[in-house]
């Protein structure tokens, strides 16, 4: 795991850790997570397409217009959209679901005596979608 996921926005990205006193026993917790890393949005996907279509248009313009090609970099020539072709946006990347199953792990870890029943959704309740729902039935598997 990189530092980056745990401790972003923290300065000098030093990892503050909380004990808990001996004499106290977690009986409650609620997490407030963001969502892991996700492709692209639909829109965003249009966006970067649109872009691969315009860079191609200039290549090819400045081509017939015979104008000097030295400053346009090699990278330029080949560039295409990694999302062509997608039609759906916004899913978890793998990236994402590491993040979120290096979460579940850590939350565990912090407070095992909250997690030592079988998951069940009628009383473990979960305000998200799929990603909070696979969060919950890590917390709640065996070490």
């Amino acid at each position: 795991m990189k530092t980056y996921d745990v401790v972003k926005d923290i300065p000098g990205n030093v990892l503050m850790t909380s004990t808990i006193p001996d004499q106290c026993t977690p009986i409650h917790l609620n997490l407030v997570a963001r969502h892991g890393t996700r492709a692209p949005t639909k829109k965003k996907i249009k966006e970067l397409n649109d872009l691969a279509t315009r860079m191609e248009v200039l290549l090819q313009d400045t081509k017939e217009q015979k104008l000097s090609l030295q400053k346009v970099p090699a990278w330029f020539w080949e560039w295409k959209s990694p999302w062509k072709g997608k039609l759906t946006g916004g899913e978890l990347v793998r990236e994402g679901e590491e993040e979120q199953y290096n979460l579940g792990i850590r939350t565990r870890d912090k407070f095992p005596q909250l997690f030592n029943e079988d998951y069940h959704p009628d009383v473990y309740v979960i305000k998200a979608t799929q990603v909070g729902h696979a969060i919950l039935h890590l917390l709640f598997t065996s070490h």
